[in-house]
């Protein structure tokens, strides 16, 4: 997932969802702000000096306070619809905090959504969910906890920044919804015990903030394969200091 800023979630500092936020959502999400000024998303945004560096560090501090409460999680996580995740994710680490995922030849990792748009990710350079270690301790903070959901969402500001086919039907906002979706389809999948719609909403809001545009419209195209598809030369020599695999039915 790629790396943003320094979130505080404070319900005094609100927006409304952006237009194009939901300009592809079912015709109930449409036009729909959340209820009530006490529960709209809310951020108070530390903004790093200068240009935001390609897959710069995200420095996500959630200070929950009466957002939570308020209702802003569950009404978001209303919102939100599951889809299907299938296939196999593989990550090969190459090297100090340094992860590419390779598709799957025979079960290739898939998500499809609501409206039945699949999302199949290529191979790319991955760092999970990008959590700051400060915040691995809390539940369900991991940096791959959520991991498809997070290969999902960089293959999406990866297909931008490369401007590879079908990336112009994705915004800032409607990739932020994809996340959720896919995090939800995974709480789903495991059952109640596993919903936590705060750590849900939190994150969506981290990937829509201000600085997480910026980088979507700025930052560069890292390619890890060859115009003919495969693992460019200096990857295929290196041997991977380990491989992990996760196979979802």
């Amino acid at each position: 997932m790629r790396r943003f800023m320094t979130l505080i979630l404070r319900p005094s500092l609100a927006r409304p969802l952006r237009g194009d936020a939901v300009r592809d959502r079912p015709a109930r999400a449409r036009g729909e702000s959340f209820p009530g000024s006490s529960c709209a998303p809310v951020l108070a945004a530390h903004r790093p000096d200068g240009p935001v560096p390609h897959r710069a560090g995200l420095l996500a501090i959630f200070v929950v306070t009466a957002a939570a409460t308020a209702g802003c999680d569950s009404w978001h996580y209303s919102k939100v619809h599951p889809g299907d995740l299938h296939g196999r994710l593989v990550v090969q680490w190459v090297d100090h905090d340094k992860f590419i995922f390779v598709p799957d030849r025979e079960k290739p990792l898939t998500f499809t959504r609501y409206n039945q748009e699949a999302i199949t990710p290529g191979p790319m350079y991955t760092d999970g969910g990008s959590i700051p270690r400060s915040l691995w301790a809390l539940r369900s903070y991991s940096p791959w906890g959520y991991a498809p959901a997070y290969i999902v969402h960089d293959w999406l500001f990866q297909m931008k920044h490369c401007d590879l086919p079908g990336s112009e039907r994705y915004t800032v906002d409607e990739a932020a919804w994809v996340l959720a979706e896919v995090m939800k389809t995974m709480m789903e999948k495991e059952g109640p015990e596993a919903v936590n719609k705060l750590t849900l909403y939190s994150v969506f809001e981290a990937v829509r903030s201000p600085v997480a545009a910026r980088l979507w419209e700025n930052g560069a195209c890292e390619m890890v394969t060859t115009r003919g598809g495969e693992l460019r030369p200096d990857l295929a020599a290196k041997r991977p200091k380990m491989e992990y695999t996760i196979e979802f039915p």
